[in-house]
């Protein structure tokens, strides 16, 4: 509660966040939300100029930091009942550890004890969230918890929302190799950590399509089969002409002839049309991916891991985990990033 005391005596000085109110009998901090220094931008690697791409779907920090508290966020939509977002007090520690030094430290896989179907990593999800904020790459340490179960640095690049992470992805092989780490031979996105829309049966289908798609018949085969059809109508017509009737033993079996070849046309045409609907549904998956990418909540996006082996132990792993945060994960100021655009 605020204190009474007379207007005189009071004086008021105002910052970008915090206003203070200044008395000889009273201070109040009054501390408004923080917004997301690049909500609507896409980052690529520190060293190289950043690609500037606008994103609707990032999340603002304030919103990020009512999820981990298990409020609701401002922006519909930003969290999810499926995904879990709410900290415990141990959680809550290692993620405001992660908030300073830009990489996140959970044991194992940061999933709880408590039996749940899914995702069950709630620290592990408002870390992410907490990147794609920022356009980073998420870092995370996930220590072993057994002698037979070493420490791996696990690096998620979709919170930077690039198109293309090839680069990305090499620039983060080279740092670690400078370092003497290897990329895992198994690197992928664990199943618990899949978005709850593609861990349904089925789901998966929709953002990988298979690669074995039917192709095109060689028109070759169509002249063919219309040359084969013409010939054969011939001989019927021919049949008929010498006076043989339908019911005809010969002309029956030349006509079975003649509709088996106009079969393979259909069959033909059939696997046209199956080709076409093929493409427009990976043209509309398409579509609808990049829409995802672009305006969707970060926990709509399929996650895209790489796995790192430090053979020296934990030391080794976290200046690993330092080298990538401070190599990938940085703020931009307003002014850099304005004069950028």
């Amino acid at each position: 509660n605020m204190l009474c005391f007379p207007r005189s005596l009071a004086r008021w000085t105002r910052s970008a966040s915090i206003t203070v109110l200044v008395s000889q009998y009273a201070r109040k901090f009054v501390h408004t939300p923080q917004r997301s220094p690049v909500q609507h931008v896409i980052c690529a690697a520190a060293k190289n100029m950043p690609a500037r791409v606008k994103v609707k779907g990032r999340p603002s920090l304030d919103d990020v930091e009512r999820l981990a508290r298990g409020q609701a966020a401002s922006k519909r939509g930003t969290g999810s009942r499926g995904v879990p977002h709410r900290l415990n007090a141990e959680e809550l520690a290692a993620f405001q550890n992660a908030k300073n030094k830009r990489y996140l430290t959970v044991k194992g896989t940061g999933q709880r004890r408590a039996r749940r179907l899914g995702n069950n990593s709630p620290v592990v999800n408002t870390f992410r969230q907490l990147c794609d904020v920022y356009a980073w790459p998420a870092v995370l340490l996930e220590q072993g918890t057994g002698t037979d179960k070493p420490d791996v640095v696990l690096v998620d690049t979709s919170p930077t929302r690039l198109k293309d992470q090839t680069q990305l992805m090499a620039d983060m092989v080279e740092c670690a190799s400078q370092l003497g780490c290897s990329v895992m031979q198994d690197a992928g996105p664990r199943p618990d950590q899949l978005p709850a829309h593609l861990q349904l049966e089925n789901a998966d289908s929709l953002y990988q399509p298979s690669t074995e798609q039917p192709a095109l018949p060689d028109p070759r085969e169509f002249e063919e089969a219309e040359a084969n059809i013409k010939n054969q109508g011939d001989v019927v017509r021919e049949l008929k002409a010498s006076g043989l009737s339908n019911g005809s033993e010969l002309v029956q079996n030349e006509v079975a002839k003649l509709l088996a070849m106009k079969q393979v046309v259909q069959e033909l045409n059939e696997k046209i049309k199956s080709v076409q609907s093929r493409d427009d549904e990976l043209l509309e998956m398409e579509e609808k991916n990049e829409l995802l990418r672009l305006d969707g909540a970060i926990w709509q996006l399929q996650t895209n891991e790489v796995r790192f082996h430090c053979p020296d132990g934990r030391p080794q792993a976290q200046a690993l985990c330092l080298a990538l945060a401070k190599q990938f994960c940085v703020r931009q100021s307003k002014k850099a990033a304005k004069g950028r655009e």
